[in-house]
């Protein structure tokens, strides 16, 4: 499998988000809602928001994380994708289930958070951190694929640059022999228009010397 990311804020909202590899490349959105919900996940309207978020020191909070779908431009992640993120105290991955057979799948996923006691540390993770949320596309194996697999992301990183480089000398080369080709062109036709030139001048020539030689009556 290959993973992309997308990261998300800790404010409530259900805008796309970003979704991008490991070079920072666009590779599509996804769509996800973080809101503030009642213990048995029912989340909770504006009305519940506070101005300041002291107010919320020594009291318990929860919020609900819905994933609900991605729009995926590689087509190599349409055999099967999942998505897979930790909150601030996990141990363990949350883990969806797979979407087989889809560029647009839809996770439907969600998972209530259960702050017992809202502390300082809790506040400062909600105003300065975010959830980094991995998704995975399952490939199908091709040789190539079982090689690259091994591979750090510095190695692929180099990997890209010598391709991307051979490309460009490719490209150069290219370039520097159309440039060739299109100056032995021009010479010829120069060489093609002087000689051109000169037979036009030596018959201009010849007929003012025949008029000069024509008698007067």
């Amino acid at each position: 499998s290959s993973g992309i990311n997308a990261e998300w804020p800790l404010r409530p909202g259900d805008d796309p988000i970003l979704i991008t590899d490991y070079k920072g490349e666009d590779q599509g959105q996804m769509f996800v809602n973080i809101s503030p919900c009642d213990e048995e996940g029912k989340c909770m309207g504006e009305e519940y928001f506070v101005e300041d978020s002291n107010e919320l020191l020594g009291k318990p909070y929860h919020y609900k994380v819905t994933m609900k779908s991605c729009e995926i431009r590689d087509s190599r992640f349409n055999v099967g994708s999942f998505i897979k993120y930790k909150i601030d105290g996990d141990e363990e991955y949350t883990v969806t289930p797979t979407v087989n057979q889809s560029l647009a799948p839809e996770f439907n996923h969600s998972r209530v958070v259960k702050i017992d006691k809202v502390t300082q540390e809790t506040l400062e993770f909600f105003e300065n951190s975010c959830i980094t949320f991995l998704l995975y596309g399952c490939q199908e194996d091709r040789e190539s694929d079982v090689k690259l697999i091994k591979l750090t992301t510095k190695e692929l990183r180099q990997r890209e640059e010598t391709t991307g480089n051979m490309k460009t000398n490719a490209l150069t080369r290219q370039l520097t022999k159309n440039t060739v080709d299109e100056s032995a062109a021009l010479k010829t036709e120069i060489l093609v228009l002087k000689r051109r030139n000169d037979i036009l001048a030596k018959k201009e020539k010849s007929t003012d010397c025949d008029s000069a030689l024509i008698p007067l009556l």
